[in-house]
Parts: C-alpha cells; sequence; structure tokens
C-alpha cells in the first residue's frame, strides 16, 4: 500500500506539471531549444494483454503485430524546474508523435527522431490505438471520445518517467507498459431469454476525461451522466455484420468507460424485429459499477418475479447477475 501511494503522489506530481504545461499550445517541437545529445530516443512498448484478451477490433489479438501505431507525448522538465512539449504531433499539437511497430526487428519507429537530452527529466505519455485520446488546450484535461466503433475496441495508456542525465537510461530504449484503460464486460444472454435474439444494443458513456493516473497507472475518469454522454452500440446475431461471438455463444464483449451500463435492449430475429426484452425503465442494470482495468461477465436472465409492461416491450421482468474476474 505504501508503495502504490508513493507511486500515486509521483503520478500525481508528474500529472500537475504535464496538464499545466499542455494549456499553452504549441506550433513547434522544442527540441532546438533544449541542448541535446547525438543518441536517439528509442521506445520499447509492452501490454498487459495476457490478463485481457480480445482487446482488438473484432480478433482475438494479445500482442502487438505488424504497422500497430501508438501516440507518445513527451515532456521535458528542465534542472531549473522549465517543462516544455517535447515530443507530439507536429501538424496537431492536440495529439502524440505517431510510433509504429516493426514486428519483423521487434522495434517501435518514428519520424523526425528525437535525441535525448544533455540534461533534465522526459515523461512519456502512450495510448493504443493511435489518436484515441486528445488533449483539450483549453480545460486541459486528456479526452476519450467513443465515436468509431463505440465498445468495440480496448484503449491501453501507458506513462514512463526517465532521467536524461542518467546514462543508463539513455543507453536502453524507454520501456513502456501499456495498461487497460477501460472496463471490459461480457454480457451473457441466458437461456432463459429464448432462441429468437437477433441483436442487442448496448448503451453507455461515449466519452470521458483524465487528469489523473492511480498508481498502477490507469485512468481516473470522469464520465459525465448525462443524457449528452450516452451512446449505444448494436450487435447483429445473422447477416454481414453479425458479431461472431452472439452469433456461436450467444455474449456480447463490449469494452466501456467506468463506471455504468445505462441500458441493455434486445430485439427479435423475426417478423418486424420487434423489442422483446429491455433493462429500462428497471434500475437492475444500474445498481453494477464496472471498474477500469477489470473483467466482468454480466448475465441477463428473464426473472421469475412480476413481469412488468412497456410501451416499447412485450416483457421486461428481467435479472442481473455481474462477476469480476
Amino acid at each position: 500500500m505504501i508503495i502504490g501511494n508513493m507511486k500515486r503522489n509521483i503520478y500525481s506530481k508528474l500529472w500537475m506539471i504535464f496538464f499545466v504545461l499542455m494549456g499553452t499550445a504549441c506550433t513547434n517541437q522544442v527540441e532546438d531549444a533544449i541542448p541535446v545529445s547525438g543518441q536517439p530516443i528509442g521506445f520499447s512498448v509492452q501490454s498487459d494483454w495476457k490478463e485481457i484478451p480480445n482487446t482488438r477490433l473484432n480478433d482475438a489479438g494479445t500482442q502487438f503485430i505488424q504497422d500497430d501505431q501508438i501516440q507518445i507525448f513527451g515532456l521535458h522538465t528542465s534542472p531549473s524546474g522549465e517543462v516544455k512539449k517535447f515530443m507530439y504531433d507536429v501538424k496537431n499539437p492536440n495529439y502524440g508523435q505517431i510510433v509504429i511497430y516493426d514486428a519483423k526487428s521487434n522495434s517501435w519507429n518514428y519520424t523526425p527522431k528525437r535525441f535525448w537530452p544533455k540534461e533534465g527529466d522526459l515523461l512519456f505519455l502512450a495510448s493504443y490505438p493511435q489518436n484515441s485520446i486528445h488533449n483539450d488546450e483549453v480545460n486541459k484535461p486528456m479526452i476519450f471520445d467513443q465515436t468509431v466503433n463505440p465498445f468495440k475496441r480496448d484503449l491501453l495508456w501507458g506513462v514512463s518517467g526517465k532521467d536524461c542525465a542518467s546514462a543508463q537510461d539513455r543507453k536502453n530504449n524507454v520501456e513502456i507498459t501499456m495498461k487497460h484503460a477501460l472496463a471490459k464486460v461480457k454480457i451473457i444472454l441466458d437461456k432463459s431469454l429464448g432462441d429468437h435474439i437477433g441483436s442487442v444494443v448496448v448503451s453507455a458513456y461515449k466519452a470521458g476525461s483524465f487528469t489523473n493516473t492511480d498508481g498502477n497507472g490507469i485512468p481516473e475518469w470522469d464520465a459525465p451522466d448525462v443524457a449528452e454522454n450516452n451512446i449505444s452500440a448494436t450487435f447483429y446475431k445473422w447477416g454481414d455484420q453479425k458479431d461472431k461471438d452472439l452469433n456461436e455463444n450467444n455474449f456480447v464483449t463490449v469494452f466501456i468507460l467506468p463506471k455504468k451500463i445505462t441500458r441493455i435492449q434486445m430485439f427479435a430475429d423475426f417478423g418486424n424485429y420487434d423489442k422483446i426484452y429491455d433493462t429500462y425503465p428497471s434500475d437492475e442494470i444500474q445498481k453494477h459499477e464496472f471498474l477500469a482495468g477489470h473483467v466482468y461477465n454480466l448475465t441477463i436472465s428473464k426473472s421469475n418475479g412480476v413481469r412488468k409492461k412497456n410501451t416499447n416491450s412485450r416483457s421486461i421482468a428481467m435479472s442481473v447477475r455481474c462477476v469480476s474476474e
């Protein structure tokens, strides 16, 4: 616990510096204003995919593959305490430098190449997929917005700090361990729901922001619980857009911002594709909270209790059970 608190305090101080800096826009990288060595900065990026597989969109990948891209922000702190942006996308300072994985050489490459400063400290902040997170220069937090393929792709986030004056730090690649920044929820449709569910619609938070990470480097999210911040994703059991898990095993997997799934709807696969089950207006689904970096199994079944009628569904008597792995 003490170690965790020490890490937390260090990360908190680094983040305070970072967000003060990010409030000022830059048009050019500042290497020219910082004395540098002739030693290029290299990266070695690891992930904890082995703990939470199925991170990629529509596949079961558990590691980075050829041409995968991440983005990296680099911040330099001088011995006097002056902080400057050192690495970012020169065309769009709200985003980090794109770094590309070469599986053949097991290396991460980027251009233009950056070189180690002769003194001071460097803080590196990385995210995957590339451009998944951007910085709001006015309000300062890092922002994640799920407008493309919502809930169907994980988010990885990593932090690494280095001493520029350390020959050992400059000699080696910067090691960044990427952490799962969202909650992974496996929504299991119990047999009691029947055999005619053709699609599942999941609703949760669209966007979130953070200005700090916990002792494990996982973002501490702020996701407004308002209607404007809700977005839905549809999973189909049949057709060209069918979800393999729903088609073969009667479940869907979502990657969501903490802490809520706001609604789950299920539609029939026959006739007019009527809605046949809905967790709304029941508050059962609202009883469960989902934390970043955790995996959950959420089982939905037909309740043995009194059936309730809803103007938009035939029956919504539901039972929800959640287990954290």
